[in-house]
C-alpha cells in the first residue's frame, strides 16, 4: 500500500479545504497551518517540496515504530514529554488534557494535586508519553536513604519539600522509633541522629521525586 493511499482520505479532506499536504511529527497536516521548517517536506523552495511530496505519495507506507498515542484514554497526571518545536528539547511534565486536537499540560512541573488552579495548564505542539524512559531511570530509584538532619534548616526544608511533593506515606525512623517524615515535630525528637526515610509506594513517579529531594541532603552511605 502506498502513503496516497493509505492517506486518501486526509488527502481528499486537506485538498478540498484549499491546502496542500505537510507531515509534521509523523502526522499529515495542512501545509498552511504548519512550518516549513517543521514539515518532512521542506526543501528550501517550492520546487524541492513538490518532489518530496511526490517521492513521500508514491512510497510504500512504513507502519511507526510506535504507535500513535490515544490521547483521549490517557489518564491525568501521566508523566508524558513535551516541546513547542524540533528545535527544543523535550520538557518533562504531566498531562492535563486533551481539546481540540491539543496536548496539555500542568504547568512548571506540577500535577493536578499540586496545581492552585485546574486552569493552570500550557498546550504543546509536540507530545509523547514518558512511561519507557521513567522506567529506566528507575531502575536505579531507591525507596529508603539514610540522611543527616541534623541542621534545623535541612530538617525544615525536608519536612517542607516531603509534605508539598510527595502525596504518599513516608516514615522516619531511627532504631525502633517510627514518626512521620512530614511531622516537623516528630522528625526533630529524632534528627540529632542519622535517620532513615522510606517511602511507602510503588508509584514510580513519586519514587523519583523521592530520589530527587533525598539527594540534595548528606546522604550517610551504609
Amino acid at each position: 500500500m502506498l502513503n496516497r493511499e493509505k492517506y486518501a482520505k486526509e488527502i481528499i479532506e486537506i485538498a478540498c479545504n484549499g491546502g496542500n499536504i505537510a507531515v509534521v511529527n509523523g502526522k499529515l497536516e495542512n501545509c498552511r497551518k504548519t512550518q516549513c521548517n517543521e514539515c518532512n517536506f521542506n526543501g528550501g523552495t517550492i520546487r524541492d517540496c513538490e518532489i518530496k511530496t511526490r517521492k513521500w505519495a508514491n512510497s510504500e507506507y512504513v507502519e511507526p515504530i510506535e504507535p500513535p498515542v490515544d490521547w483521549n484514554k490517557v489518564p491525568v497526571d501521566t508523566p508524558i514529554l513535551v516541546r513547542h518545536s524540533k528545535s527544543c528539547v523535550w520538557d518533562r511534565r504531566y498531562f492535563a488534557k486533551y481539546n481540540n486536537g491539543l496536548v496539555y499540560a500542568w504547568k512548571q512541573g506540577t500535577t493536578s494535586w499540586s496545581a492552585e488552579d485546574p486552569a493552570y495548564v500550557c498546550d504543546w505542539k509536540y507530545a509523547k508519553l514518558a512511561t519507557n524512559q521513567i522506567k529506566k531511570e528507575n531502575k536505579t530509584m531507591k525507596t529508603e536513604f539514610t540522611l543527616n538532619l541534623d541542621s534545623l534548616t535541612d530538617l525544615n526544608n525536608f519536612v517542607m519539600e516531603i509534605s508539598s511533593q510527595i502525596p504518599c506515606d513516608v516514615d522516619a525512623k531511627y532504631g525502633r522509633q517510627v514518626v512521620d517524615a512530614k511531622s516537623y515535630l516528630g522528625l526533630v525528637t529524632i534528627s540529632i541522629h542519622p535517620v532513615t526515610v522510606v517511602i511507602n509506594t510503588d508509584n514510580e513517579d513519586y519514587i523519583k521525586r523521592f530520589n530527587e529531594i533525598c539527594s540534595k541532603y548528606k546522604i550517610v552511605e551504609e
